[in-house]
């Protein structure tokens, strides 16, 4: 499996406002293209969703993302956990979010970003800790997920989400975009550089009036970003024009619940 991250090292992460790379064409045009025709349907993320739900009391997430099937533009997830086992995906998109949940490409992401964890979170070098897939994770270490994710279909003009931090414990979120042809208008990532010092009101929503755009990145196939995460790493969505497709993408995380005391 070519790794999305093959050809990239520490000379492509830019700095500001915060520690991120943006990769045009991540993936050489054959590989994509044949995971571009593999990416599931809606009825595979239905079915999926409905076998996760048998398989844990722990649903109430999964429940969620069958409702938001049958809305507009809402955001729905299949978890690397579920879906490398599922019956039906094709064998290309299987290794593919298998690849990108393990260990392997954690240690691809510490190399390119090898300067910035180094300014960001010196701990994390100083003590070097297991990976493993979401919820395969022995003990303390890094949890990995290659999330295949989808907006539904958009029957108005409206939003995906506005300027916001992640959750402290993710350490890298990434984004690889799976734009259906004709999908066009709006759906962009939007970086964003504070404006106020961070607090505990604004570190997760900051006010729109607080932050200014840095960088635009459009939703187009085969586009990869990924992300620092820290407080300053504030992005969000442009607006979403009314669309009969899905917006497709695979978001990367790499996570460590004792993140935010470092």
């Amino acid at each position: 499996m070519i790794s999305v991250l093959a050809n990239v090292d520490h000379s492509h992460v830019v700095h500001q406002p915060y520690p991120h790379l943006v990769i045009p064409n991540a993936l050489p045009d054959a590989e994509y293209r044949e995971l571009e025709a593999s990416f599931p349907s809606s009825a595979q993320f239905k079915q999926i969703l409905k076998h996760a739900c048998a398989q844990t009391d722990d649903n109430k997430s999964l429940k969620r993302g069958l409702r938001h099937l049958r809305r507009s533009n809402r955001r729905v997830n299949l978890s690397a956990r579920w879906l490398v086992d599922a019956p039906g995906v094709a064998e290309s998109w299987r290794q593919f979010i298998d690849f990108h949940s393990s260990d392997a490409f954690y240690h691809q992401l510490c190399s390119v970003f090898a300067e910035a964890l180094a300014a960001y979170y010196p701990s994390l070098l100083a003590k070097p800790l297991p990976a493993a897939r979401r919820g395969y994770l022995q003990g303390e270490g890094i949890s990995l997920d290659a999330l295949t994710a989808i907006n539904t279909p958009a029957r108005r003009r409206s939003e995906i989400t506005g300027p916001h931090t992640d959750h402290p414990s993710k350490l890298f979120i990434g984004l690889y975009y799976f734009q259906i042809p004709g999908d066009i208008g709006g759906g962009d990532l939007v970086l964003y550089r504070r404006r106020e010092p961070v607090n505990e009101k604004n570190l997760k929503w900051p006010k729109p009036d607080t932050v200014e755009a840095v960088r635009t990145v459009s939703y187009a196939p085969n586009t990869l970003v990924m992300l620092l995460n820290s407080p300053e790493s504030v992005h969000g969505v442009t607006l979403r024009d009314k669309s009969p497709h899905a917006r497709r993408f695979v978001n990367f995380v790499a996570e460590y619940k004792q993140a935010k005391a470092w």
